[in-house]
């Protein structure tokens, strides 16, 4: 989203076209995966629901808050979850035990989450894997598969409240959609064959290297 906006799209249409583009890239995800059985298939109807209709609202809202406070918020929850994820050896690379009460309250952050992610993509991704780690029980694998799906739908229906109202570039659009969609699925095939572990290593110092961006551009402009 970041380079799009030096590109000089307003920030409504840098969010309008990532969220587009994002669909090739859980469509590749959640279709390499599954042939692996990643998908943990009793939790996608709920987070097919929640994830829908969080982007929906998200898409909606005016969001009021500046830059300057939003961005470190977000650096710091960010870098909150990736120490959570490193620091706790099993999570992540083994499946979790979790209870109802557990399971009920990550499906309300995870709500959040999209709500979230429907008016500021950045980071809502660490935060939504954060949450089917710690409160799912899922391995880093299991996450990305399991929620693919719900995020295809999602986006495609934010996208559709974006097209609406005259923010979604099909220039910029259509391209990052294809180019995210190659780069996810090679990404899911290099998981796989190199285990959990190594993704869960990658997905924790990619976290930290965003957070850092959400750090600097706060401070700098």
């Amino acid at each position: 989203m970041a380079f799009l906006l030096t590109l000089g799209l307003s920030p409504q249409a840098a969010v309008a076209c990532a969220m587009f583009a994002s669909i090739g890239s859980a469509s590749m995800t959640f279709t390499r995966l599954k042939r692996d059985g990643k998908v943990v298939w009793n939790f996608l109807p709920p987070l097919i629901a929640l994830t829908a209709l969080g982007n929906v609202i998200g898409s909606f809202v005016v969001v009021n808050t500046p830059d300057n406070i939003l961005k470190p918020l977000v650096g710091f929850l960010m870098v909150f979850a990736a120490s959570i994820i490193a620091f706790q050896s099993r999570l992540g690379v083994e499946r979790q035990k979790s209870s109802k009460k557990k399971t009920v309250l990550g499906m309300v952050l995870y709500f959040l989450c999209a709500v979230y992610a429907g008016f500021f993509v950045g980071g809502s991704g660490v935060m939504q894997r954060f949450t089917s780690l710690t409160f799912f029980g899922f391995t880093v694998m299991q996450s990305a598969a399991t929620g693919a799906l719900p995020w295809v739908i999602a986006a495609s229906a934010s996208s559709v409240v974006f097209y609406m109202h005259g923010y979604l570039d099909f220039a910029y659009a259509l391209p990052l959609l294809v180019t995210m969609g190659i780069g996810a699925y090679i990404g899911a095939h290099t998981g796989l064959k190199r285990g959990e572990a190594w993704v869960k290593g990658v997905f924790v110092g990619v976290t930290y290297l965003t957070a850092f961006y959400f750090f600097t551009t706060a401070l700098l402009f």
